[in-house]
């Protein structure tokens, strides 16, 4: 096998719920009490995407030519030193204010990773709240549709092992194994007009944590649990999503809590209500 090859297939983690009397390091009940620590991206070995239906596809012509010219390549140094020395900056400004910066390890997003199906070069780990949720004490994975993405989780391992030995709870949904069948290769953009269309079907399931949005009452993972535990929580938002309509995202409201646990404000009716399709019906 090649030196650059990894064949790698990592497990979907359980969800554990947190040990009586053991208070969650992970805490993220609304959005206004202070924020105590937080997650924040790298750009070290950060690639292009590498082409495929679901990054190419997804853009105008004029973009989607540009990229099939640079996929799997690295970003060009100026590009990078600009947009570390914001990030820099971000984080000089959070600690500032007292919060505790955590970073995920540095992947080599060059190397070239392998399932059963499929093999890609990775992406970056710019963008923690892409791929991950926090709601309430509990930290989530999603399954992105990015096959450069798959892996983007070993970085960030290490952190959410410390915090599950420390009482947070820890769920994934299931891996997707994004086989070819679950792509539509000729998708293209639809025009203005013309019948919304998806580059996913319903195979398996799908979905980002950035397409999670945010219903009433719900909240950016900033703030502390009921009783003014400490926060350690990623910027992601609060919520919760599901497929419809061939990969849409729906979305449903989270009720915002005081310290002392209060609900603040729920939807009317209680239902999760789809807010993609307009007119929907869809509740459940």
């Amino acid at each position: 096998m090649d030196d650059d090859i990894s064949i790698l297939d990592r497990p979907t983690m359980i969800s554990a719920p947190t040990s009586t009397g053991v208070a969650s390091p992970v805490n993220s009940w609304n959005e206004w009490d202070p924020l105590a620590e937080v997650i924040v991206g790298r750009l070290d070995g950060a690639v292009v995407p590498p082409f495929h239906v679901s990054v190419t596809n997804n853009r105008r012509y004029s973009a989607s030519w540009l990229h099939r010219l640079i996929a799997g390549h690295r970003y060009p140094q100026w590009v990078v030193r600009r947009a570390r020395s914001e990030l820099d900056g971000f984080i000089r400004l959070l600690e500032s204010e007292g919060v505790h910066v955590r970073r995920p390890e540095i992947i080599d997003q060059r190397r070239w990773v392998r399932t059963r199906l499929w093999s890609s070069r990775g992406f970056c780990l710019a963008c923690p709240r892409d791929v991950y949720l926090v709601v309430g004490n509990e930290i989530i994975e999603t399954p992105t549709c990015w096959r450069s993405r798959h892996f983007e989780g070993d970085a960030y391992r290490a952190l959410f092992k410390e915090y599950f030995a420390a009482g947070a709870r820890w769920t994934a949904a299931p891996r997707p194994q994004l086989p070819d069948e679950l792509f539509d290769a000729n998708y293209r953009i639809p025009q203005q007009g013309e019948q919304i269309r998806y580059i996913t079907n319903e195979l398996e399931p799908v979905f980002d944590a950035a397409d999670v949005a945010p219903g009433t009452g719900s909240a950016s993972a900033t703030g502390a649990a009921p009783g003014g535990a400490t926060n350690h929580v990623t910027v992601l938002r609060l919520g919760a999503s599901r497929s419809h309509g061939n990969g849409a995202a729906v979305s449903w409201s989270v009720p915002a809590r005081d310290r002392d646990g209060t609900v603040r404000s729920t939807t009317s009716d209680g239902l999760r209500r789809c807010t993609v399709c307009e007119g929907c019906p869809a509740s459940w």
